[in-house]
C-alpha cells in the first residue's frame, strides 16, 4: 500500500469517526427529559400598551413583560423591531424558575441580626396567576 493510498484511508477513517459522533446527540438508553410544565400563564394572552417611545407586552398572568420594544429600532434584521427582552425565547422559558423583567426577588433576614437564616422569596420560583384588584 502507498503513503497516499494509506493517508486518504487514514483521513476517511477520521471524518467517518468525526461525522458518526457528531449525529449522536446523547448517550443511547437515556430519555431526554420532558420540558417543565409551563407556569408562567402566555396561553391566557398579554396586555398591549403603546407609548410614543415604547410598545409594551405584559402577560397577563403573570404581570411580567413579554416584549419592549422602542419604536422605530431595528433589530437584526430589517423586518424585526429590537427587543430589550428574550421575547423569542419566551415560549422555552415559561416554567418555574425562569427569570422575566417584572420578577420581585426579596431577601429576608428572620429575628436576631446575626444569628438569623435567611429567608429567599421569589416570584419565579412557584408562579401561580396574580389576582386583579381594583383601585379605590
Amino acid at each position: 500500500m502507498s503513503h497516499r493510498t494509506l493517508l486518504i484511508t487514514v483521513v476517511s477513517g477520521i471524518a467517518f469517526t468525526v461525522s458518526a459522533a457528531a449525529g449522536t446527540q446523547q448517550p443511547q438508553g437515556r430519555a431526554q427529559a420532558p420540558p417543565p410544565p409551563p407556569t408562567l400563564g402566555i396561553d391566557h394572552g398579554t396586555l398591549d400598551f403603546d407609548t410614543p417611545d415604547f410598545h409594551l407586552k405584559l402577560v397577563k398572568d403573570s404581570q411580567t413583560i413579554a416584549a419592549l420594544e422602542p419604536k422605530g429600532a431595528k433589530g437584526v434584521d430589517a423586518n424585526t423591531p429590537f427587543d430589550f427582552t428574550p421575547a423569542d425565547q419566551l415560549s422555552a422559558r415559561q416554567a418555574d424558575r425562569f427569570n422575566h423583567l417584572g420578577d420581585i426577588t426579596v431577601r429576608l433576614r428572620q429575628a436576631g441580626w446575626r444569628d438569623g437564616a435567611w429567608v429567599d422569596v421569589a416570584s419565579s420560583n412557584e408562579r401561580k396567576p396574580v389576582a386583579a384588584m381594583t383601585a379605590e
